[in-house]
């Protein structure tokens, strides 16, 4: 057996025993499409109300929520339901049908109305006075209408109107100065019974249209989005506010006096129209005045550019003057013009304008933009032309306009501000250096051509020593135009300015250790350490051997000349003065030459190396007793640092010859000793046998008298011999 397919069979059968009918049912139409409650019949029209061509199991009409029948007998056919009961409860709304559980809607709400007149409907819908207007609705008779108000105002009593012509029409006359409004029914039961047709739904035919007219608006001028409020009669459903032919962007009919309008962007100067009602054949309505079109500035592009850039303007209004509206760029007025619209207009920069708002005037007013146009900013001239840091320089030019950055060489200013568009000041900052000044502004960045100056700071320099023709790397600040570079107040002999930081010197002649010294137009920058001058320093010592000297011996000066640098000694000369009581016996050098003609002696050692030294040997004959002095210096090509050094003299003590002379005093076997005074610190030593090195000193006693030293010594007793000794 196959169980798939008795399965599949079976539960095709649950699902059909399951299955419900979908709704069918729609409502098409219900007239009447009012009744007041009661009974009223009112047939529903439209299809699947009979399903399979029978009355429904269950039917349900309510009125909005309010039901009417529950009776399948009141489906007439699958196309129409008639309900003849109008609940007392019910209220205007949709009707619902509700066929075995499922519903249908009316289109369009029933309306419920009370037995008073209710007009439905009225033609014609426009008109002026004396239109002959008919009325139609229900329970004109049974509400007793007895007239129609037009917009508040009761209509014209002719020989046939009003008239009324059954329960559902009356005719009437439009009376004397009629106006947009709607229509009010009149019941001789009084206002609470009157009827109005703003309230009726039924159709369209609301209010009875007269001839809108325009009296006044204001304002008088305006621009894009301004709101004008524009007075007269017979506003109510105009269909179009238009200025000049261009619809309003928006318009509200305040009252059937007032309508407010808002401009739009492409109006032009003309008339404000507002067409009248749909479905009328009224002329428009036209301002007695023009509508004056201010000019209007939405946008313009670029944003900044130089003389002769083209810019385009957005706006409105722009083109209400001829042959072109007067247009100024800051200061600068228009001169050539490109495109000239309501909306559009394009110019070129002219070379007299500055950065500041665009302005445009047409014949009906100014505007001005509410962004600037920014020219390329220029410096003319800044005071002081040289500073420090903290000084507050004073710059002229043009287009300084919202300036947003000034810069001193290329350091932020440490403050400014902007006075006006030809003049601001800023404050040299800290770390300030010779150079130009610029302006940042919304356009770009302008660099001054003239250079705000600096006093120089020298940071370093190297090498830090050197001999005349160094030449001398210099680092620092604020070189540029440097007008003079000096060691130790001495100019340099010629230097080079590389940049604003480097600048190279030569050491001139004759210069001395000091501090190196940059004068630029800012002023004077000097170093914080010495540049050291390298010079020979030579020095000049002598000896004497021996001293003390016996006279007519031979006397040796020994002079050495020595150089301790740092550099060489150049053409190096000795001046040898000898005492003028001595004989040069001999001369010698260890380099170069000397002169020995005359005295003093002289002599050309030549070029002495640093640590290096010439000895002079010079030999003489002391030829007269007494201390005598020799004296010798020292010259050289080169620079020398230190001149105390450069000569040198010694005193030499000369001794007479120590002769004894002995002198027998004739009496009391005495005699004297003497020898020169001079040697007086000489020893007077005796010895009683030559034959043997035995001497003693003597004992007598020492007289110094005039020229000689004596000493007394009897001449009884051995026989002594006598010495002197030192």
């Amino acid at each position: 057996m196959n169980f798939r397919r008795i399965f599949a069979t079976i539960a095709f059968l649950f699902l059909l025993a399951d299955a419900r009918p979908l709704s069918a049912q729609i409502i098409t139409n219900v007239n009447p499409p009012l009744a007041s409650r009661g009974l009223q019949l009112v047939n529903i029209f439209g299809n699947g109300f009979a399903p399979g061509g029978h009355r429904p199991n269950t039917l349900s009409v309510d009125i909005n929520g309010a039901v009417s029948t529950t009776d399948t007998n009141k489906v007439v056919s699958d196309n129409q339901i008639q309900i003849t009961n109008i609940p007392a409860a019910a209220t205007s709304g949709y009707i619902h049908v509700f066929i075995n559980g499922s519903q249908a809607q009316s289109p369009l709400q029933f309306i419920v109305i009370s037995t008073n007149g209710y007009a439905t409907n009225f033609s014609p819908i426009y008109g002026a006075n004396d239109t002959t207007v008919v009325v139609t609705g229900v329970h004109f008779q049974t509400g007793q209408i007895t007239n129609v108000m037009f917009n508040g105002v009761v209509s014209k009593k002719t020989a046939t109107t009003p008239v009324l012509n059954s329960d559902n029409s009356i005719t009437v006359t439009a009376p004397t100065a009629v106006t947009s409004g709607p229509l009010v029914l009149m019941s001789k039961f009084g206002p609470t019974h009157d009827f109005s047709t703003s309230s009726n739904v039924i159709t369209s035919a609301t209010n009875f249209f007269v001839a809108p007219q325009i009296t006044n608006f204001s304002p008088a001028s305006g621009r894009p989005n301004t709101n004008v409020v524009i007075t007269g009669v017979n506003f109510t459903a105009v269909s179009a506010v238009t200025f000049g032919g261009v619809n309003a962007l928006s318009f509200i009919i305040s009252n059937n006096t007032t309508i407010l309008a808002t401009v739009a962007s492409n109006v032009s100067t003309a008339p404000i129209i507002i067409s009248p009602p749909a479905g009328t054949i009224f002329s428009p309505a036209q301002s007695p005045a023009n509508f004056k079109m201010l000019p209007t500035i939405f946008s313009f592009s670029p944003a900044s550019g130089p003389s002769n850039t083209l810019i385009t303007i957005s706006g409105a209004g722009l083109n209400e003057k001829s042959p072109h509206p007067d247009v100024t760029i800051g200061n600068g007025t228009v001169t050539t013009f490109g495109t000239i619209s309501a909306n559009t207009l394009t110019f070129n920069v002219p070379a007299t304008a500055t950065s500041g708002f665009i302005t445009i005037t047409t014949t009906n007013g100014s505007i001005s933009s509410t962004q600037l146009f920014y020219l390329p900013a220029s410096i003319t001239s800044f005071t002081p032309t040289n500073g420090a840091a903290g000084t507050i320089v004073q710059i002229s030019g043009q287009n300084f306009t919202n300036a947003s950055a000034v810069s001193f060489n290329g350091i932020p200013a440490t403050t400014f501000s902007v006075a006006n568009n030809t003049t601001l000041s800023a404050t040299a900052p800290g770390g300030v250096t010779s150079g130009t000044i610029s302006i940042t502004t919304p356009f770009g960045t302008t660099i001054s051509s003239n250079l705000f100056y600096v006093a120089p700071t020298i940071a370093s320099f190297t090498p830090n020593h050197g001999v005349p023709g160094t030449s001398v790397m210099i680092t620092g600040t604020s070189f540029t135009n440097a007008s003079a570079v000096s060691f130790n107040g001495t100019p340099a002999a010629s230097f080079v300015v590389t940049n604003n930081t480097t600048l190279s010197a030569v050491v001139a002649n004759n210069t001395t250790t000091g501090k190196i010294s940059v004068t630029a137009p800012g002023g004077t920058g000097q170093s914080a350490t010495d540049f050291t001058i390298d010079t020979a320093d030579l020095s000049v010592s002598i000896t004497d051997a021996p001293d003390p000297v016996f006279i007519g011996s031979n006397l040796v000066y020994t002079v050495i000349v020595t150089n301790s640098g740092p550099v060489s000694a150049l053409n190096v000369n000795l001046t040898e003065t000898l005492p003028a009581t001595v004989t040069l016996k001999s001369a010698s050098t260890s380099q170069g030459s000397l002169n020995t003609n005359n005295n003093p002696v002289l002599g050309a050692l030549g070029n002495i190396n640093t640590g290096n030294s010439a000895t002079i040997t010079l030999t003489v004959k002391p030829t007269a007793t007494g201390i005598i002095t020799d004296t010798a210096s020292v010259t050289t090509d080169s620079l020398d640092s230190n001149l105390a050094n450069n000569s040198a003299s010694i005193n030499t003590t000369v001794w007479p010859l120590p002769f004894l002379s002995i002198t027998n005093l004739m009496s009391n076997s005495l005699l004297r000793v003497s020898w020169p005074a001079p040697l007086s610190s000489f020893t007077l030593q005796f010895n009683t046998n030559l034959s043997t090195n035995l001497w003693n000193n003597d004992a007598g006693v020492k007289v110094v008298s005039g020229t000689n030293v004596s000493v007394i010594e009897t001449n009884i007793g051995t026989a002594k011999f006598f010495r002197l000794t030192n």
